[in-house]
Protein backbone atom coordinates (compact mmCIF):
# COMPACT_ATOMS: atom_id res chain seq x y z
CA UNK A 1 0.00 0.00 0.00
CA UNK A 2 1.37 3.74 -1.12
CA UNK A 3 1.83 5.86 1.94
CA UNK A 4 2.30 9.68 1.69
CA UNK A 5 4.45 11.83 3.82
CA UNK A 6 3.75 15.74 3.40
CA UNK A 7 5.72 18.08 5.56
CA UNK A 8 4.21 21.26 6.69
CA UNK A 9 6.93 23.34 5.89
CA UNK A 10 8.31 22.59 2.70
CA UNK A 11 11.90 23.21 1.59
CA UNK A 12 11.37 25.21 -1.03
CA UNK A 13 14.56 24.05 -2.95
CA UNK A 14 14.69 20.51 -2.03
CA UNK A 15 13.16 17.61 -3.66
CA UNK A 16 10.15 15.40 -3.76
CA UNK A 17 11.20 12.20 -2.84
CA UNK A 18 9.06 8.48 -3.51
CA UNK A 19 10.11 5.21 -2.56
CA UNK A 20 9.04 2.85 -5.59
CA UNK A 21 9.24 -1.05 -5.42
CA UNK A 22 7.95 -1.64 -9.04
CA UNK A 23 4.48 -3.02 -8.45
CA UNK A 24 1.81 -1.73 -8.91
CA UNK A 25 1.30 0.85 -5.64
CA UNK A 26 3.89 2.78 -6.77
CA UNK A 27 2.18 4.54 -9.76
CA UNK A 28 0.05 6.38 -6.83
CA UNK A 29 2.73 7.52 -5.06
CA UNK A 30 4.47 8.41 -8.18
CA UNK A 31 1.41 10.78 -9.04
CA UNK A 32 1.10 12.38 -5.75
CA UNK A 33 4.97 13.15 -6.17
CA UNK A 34 5.03 14.82 -9.46
CA UNK A 35 1.57 16.71 -8.79
CA UNK A 36 3.15 18.16 -5.62
CA UNK A 37 6.59 18.91 -7.76
CA UNK A 38 4.50 20.87 -10.42
CA UNK A 39 3.02 22.95 -8.04
CA UNK A 40 6.29 23.72 -6.07
CA UNK A 41 8.63 23.36 -9.25
CA UNK A 42 10.68 21.31 -7.07
CA UNK A 43 12.30 18.01 -8.86
CA UNK A 44 11.52 14.31 -8.07
CA UNK A 45 13.91 11.85 -6.10
CA UNK A 46 12.71 8.33 -6.67
CA UNK A 47 14.12 5.55 -3.69
CA UNK A 48 14.16 2.32 -5.01
CA UNK A 49 12.76 -0.31 -2.44
CA UNK A 50 14.02 -3.16 -4.45
CA UNK A 51 16.62 -3.41 -7.18
CA UNK A 52 14.84 -1.71 -10.10
CA UNK A 53 13.97 -4.00 -12.57
CA UNK A 54 14.19 -3.00 -16.25
CA UNK A 55 10.51 -2.64 -16.53
CA UNK A 56 10.43 -0.13 -13.79
CA UNK A 57 13.30 1.73 -15.22
CA UNK A 58 11.37 2.36 -18.58
CA UNK A 59 8.13 3.20 -16.26
CA UNK A 60 10.05 5.71 -14.24
CA UNK A 61 11.84 7.40 -17.68
CA UNK A 62 8.75 8.06 -19.47
CA UNK A 63 7.27 9.31 -16.52
CA UNK A 64 10.26 11.59 -16.37
CA UNK A 65 8.61 14.57 -18.67
CA UNK A 66 5.64 14.84 -16.22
Amino acid sequence: CPVVIIRGHANPSGPIVVGVDGSASDEPALTVAFQRAERTDAPVLAIPASPLSRDLSRRLTGLEGR
